[in-house]
């Protein structure tokens, strides 16, 4: 069934500014520049679920250089939204320029219990590279694809030649722009090929075990909160760190809110 491409959308806010665009057959790129509030609500989520399809694992690259920070709020959709939906991704990459984003960054990777699927960046060269490697992969994998099928036609023992040389001529990230197009009606035609191309996906379920149970949304959003005003104020008592951690939910989406305008602690935590 032939799917329709899903569209470049670009959302633009007061404070933010956001674009998601499929830049090749299996690579997602975001862009976001300024502080997300939270004012786009789950249309970025909307916008990136265009592009999943069943069977087939993208990856996702996420430039937030220009990215001042994230909402508490933002940052847990995200973290829950992806940990939904993490099956369709075969790597998610993202590059953070400030802190706040960086310690959001983190957030999401902990809480969506994404593991060895994502990378942080905060080199902005090496995070261009891998996105132009995994572009260009994507790219020579779809000449790899036609090379592959067109084995499907000859004798199995020279077929299993030209698989062979085939796949030993690939970069990495063409093995693996080609194990994300899972292709349904192919038979390898030889045992070295079949093994070598599976590779990844039998090492990705091993990887997907779950390992640990994951800690309460209100704790994560009280540590979350403690990191960006230490941040903002400097070091904070353990008593505030308690006090803060005993916030309730309703309490730390206040001071969640707060965290934006305050420029004292005591205007954080909402004392008198």
């Amino acid at each position: 069934m032939k799917t329709t491409a899903a569209p470049s959308i670009r959302h633009q806010g007061i404070h933010c500014d956001l674009k998601i665009e499929r830049v090749a057959s299996n690579v997602v790129l975001i862009v976001l520049t300024g502080w997300d509030t939270g004012e786009f609500g789950d249309l970025p989520m909307q916008g990136l679920a265009q592009h999943l399809r069943e069977g087939e694992l993208l990856e996702l690259f996420i430039d937030a250089r220009a990215a001042r920070g994230a909402s508490i709020d933002v940052s847990s959709d995200w973290a829950r939204w992806l940990a939904a939906h993490k099956q369709h991704f075969s790597h998610i990459s993202m590059l953070t320029g400030s802190p706040f984003i960086q310690l959001s960054a983190t957030f999401v990777h902990r809480f969506a219990e994404l593991r060895d699927i994502m990378r942080l960046y905060t080199d902005a060269l090496a995070f261009d590279a891998a996105l132009t490697t995994s572009t260009e992969g994507a790219i020579e994998g779809k000449i790899a694809m036609a090379a592959l099928s067109a084995c499907v036609e000859l004798d199995p023992g020279r077929a299993a030649l030209y698989v062979d040389l085939v796949l030993n001529s690939m970069s990495e990230a063409t093995r693996q722009a080609l194990q994300a197009m899972k292709p349904p009606n192919y038979t390898f035609q030889s045992e070295f090929a079949r093994r070598y191309f599976f590779l990844g996906e039998a090492q990705g379920k091993a990887r997907g075990k779950a390992e640990g149970k994951a800690e309460g949304k209100a704790e994560g959003k009280a540590e979350l909160l403690i990191k960006l005003a230490t941040l903002q104020f400097g070091p904070m008592h353990e008593a505030v760190q308690e006090r803060i951690r005993a916030a309730t939910p309703a309490e730390l989406d206040h001071m969640g809110e707060r965290l934006l305008d305050a420029s004292t602690l005591d205007a954080l935590l909402g004392s008198s």
